[in-house]
């Protein structure tokens, strides 16, 4: 019986010390719109220059239902983003005329 209360013990003890350092959703949305809005702030090329007219700066309501999974292909070959839009429109084009043929071909 000591052994059962001492491990609900300890497992309320994990799980108030695990929460206490979990952050919100909205939270760490609102940390990265702040940080966001210094970055404007801070960049010679940005826009707004004035503290006052960050206020312009509008963002929707952080919904979790909002986010999204992703992976991320870093790709070494490419030179430069206008590269890899050049070979995505390649591909596009080749994808298309290939379409196009097998369509021509059906009629």
């Amino acid at each position: 019986m000591n052994t059962i209360k001492t491990n609900s013990f300890i497992l309320i003890i994990l799980f108030l010390y695990s929460s206490s350092f979990a952050q919100s959703f909205e939270d760490e949305i609102g940390q990265h719109r702040e940080k966001y809005k210094q970055d404007f702030l801070e960049d010679d090329h940005s826009p707004i220059k004035k503290k006052e007219d960050l206020q312009y700066l509008l963002f929707f309501k952080a919904d979790e239902r909002y986010k999204l999974k992703a992976n991320f292909l870093k790709t070494e070959k490419l030179k430069s983003l206008r590269e890899g839009i050049v070979l995505q429109r390649s591909w596009m084009e080749l994808v298309i005329l290939i379409w196009l043929s097998i369509a021509s071909g059906l009629s």
